[in-house]
């Protein structure tokens, strides 16, 4: 696991909220120990899932495009800095471009998008802003790349560009999250950055940008969160929608949870006003969302890390339905083993059902360390949930597990990465039928 230092905290890629709550004083997302009784041998084995491929290094989510899938792996290659692959549907991969760090990307976080045929994304590091602000010098490569990470483009022959290298400070920090395309811009946020302060006690300096950057690579700040009730620390990719941005932060909001706040629910204009439209409170409302959200019914659906009615005080997470108003109900409160918990992965909507993955839950592999692997889920706009896919025990089991980049809806099959298992421990890239 690759380590970043952000100011005062030492967080980790690609699970970087656990930890960094962890490190600056927060609670803990480890699930407790589970009786023997709810260990799954071989869960939902017939449910039609295929592993099509076995990565060496965590992959994040997949896009699709001319019937190829496109994805990065936060931390291939020779020197760790990650890579941009394609996949087609029989698993066969193809490397397009290993970041080498320094002025380079380095350590992708998050999937890719497509516009005009070319691909665009984030890596939390690399680029040049570490010449200009020792915030973003942290540490010599393997361990930490240089740089506050980029946003940049690349062809589906490999060519790479880098948009723009973010400087820390008054820019933003870490863009932890995929981009979004509105109105021929890219639009995206940083987990940290904005200010040259500290961000309360439990980031770094600054608490999260929401960011604009034209296919040119110019780049313009719409808006930096303040922290408080504002919300701070944004993962999740941005939704547009009727012209306007929408998105969650994990911490800031209403103080119910503990001292980094439970996280909010915000609207952004391109011309930089926002708005909070919900603020979670914790318990058995949803807590600490790491996801983006998705537009379906003409209403907002997202999932949160935490809150709900299970897994000691901290919950097992949560899905939401909430309008462009502000108005939020609880759909669902995961329930831990053996259903799921702790999602933090954008919904996909197929056919009027919501489908999403979760990184914990589901199979019971070691009673006493409290081991789980992880499970696809359905879940209707009503509320009805059900467990579609149980990922297997075995470490080196081509299932995979601990699922945690968005499904991919494609060929009435949903495709999707996991970030462990597989015939490496690198994860896998599967196939479900509908």
């Amino acid at each position: 696991m690759i380590r970043l230092n952000l100011g005062s905290c030492a967080i980790a890629v690609p699970t970087i909220s656990a930890v960094f709550l962890t490190a600056c004083g927060g609670g803990s997302t480890a699930l407790p120990a589970q009786p023997v009784t709810s260990m799954f041998a071989d869960p939902l084995a017939h449910d039609g899932l295929e592993t099509i491929h076995s990565f060496r290094a965590n992959p994040n989510g997949l896009v699709a495009y001319n019937g190829l899938f496109y994805g990065t792996n936060v931390a291939a290659g020779g020197k760790n800095y990650g890579n941009v692959f394609s996949l087609d549907a029989s698993g066969k991969e193809q490397v397009l471009h290993v970041f080498r760090g320094g002025t380079d990307p380095a350590y992708p976080t998050a999937g890719l998008i497509v516009v005009n045929g070319v691909l665009y994304g984030t890596t939390v590091g690399g680029g040049t802003g570490w010449r200009h602000n020792k915030q973003c010098q942290t540490g010599p490569p393997p361990s930490g790349g240089e740089g506050c990470g980029t946003v940049f483009s690349i062809t589906t022959s490999g060519e790479v560009r880098v948009l723009h290298s973010f400087k820390g400070g008054s820019d933003g920090n870490v863009p932890f999250a995929g981009l979004t395309l509105l109105n021929g811009k890219l639009y995206g946020v940083t987990l940290v950055g904005g200010t040259r302060h500290p961000c309360g006690q439990y980031i770094g300096t600054g608490c999260g940008t929401v960011f604009e950057v034209s296919m040119s690579g110019e780049e313009r700040i719409v808006y930096r969160f303040r922290g408080g009730k504002d919300g701070a620390a944004p993962e999740g990719t941005l939704l547009a929608l009727d012209g306007k941005l929408f998105g969650t932060t994990y911490s800031g909001g209403d103080k119910t949870c503990d001292r980094s706040r439970c996280g909010t629910l915000f609207e952004v204009a391109t011309s930089g006003s926002e708005d909070v439209l919900y603020r979670f409170k914790g318990g058995k409302d949803g807590a600490n969302p790491q996801a983006g959200l998705v537009s379906a019914g003409g209403a907002l659906f997202g999932t949160t890390t935490g809150g709900g009615a299970a897994c000691s005080d901290y919950g097992c997470g949560t899905i939401f339905k909430a309008t462009a108003a502000g108005a939020e109900r609880v759909l669902y409160r995961f329930k831990g083993i053996p259903d799921g918990a702790y999602p933090r992965s954008q919904l996909t909507e197929v056919n009027g059902a919501l489908y999403g993955v979760t990184p914990d839950g589901g199979a019971q592999c070691d009673a006493p360390s409290g081991l789980d692997t992880g499970t696809i889920f359905e879940l209707t706009t009503a509320g009805t949930e059900k467990i579609v896919h149980r990922f297997a025990c075995e470490t080196y089991s081509s299932d995979g597990a601990e699922p945690a980049a968005p499904l991919v809806h494609s060929a009435q099959k949903l495709y999707g990465t996991t970030t462990s298992g597989g015939h490496y421990n690198g994860g896998t890239a599967f196939a479900l039928s509908l």
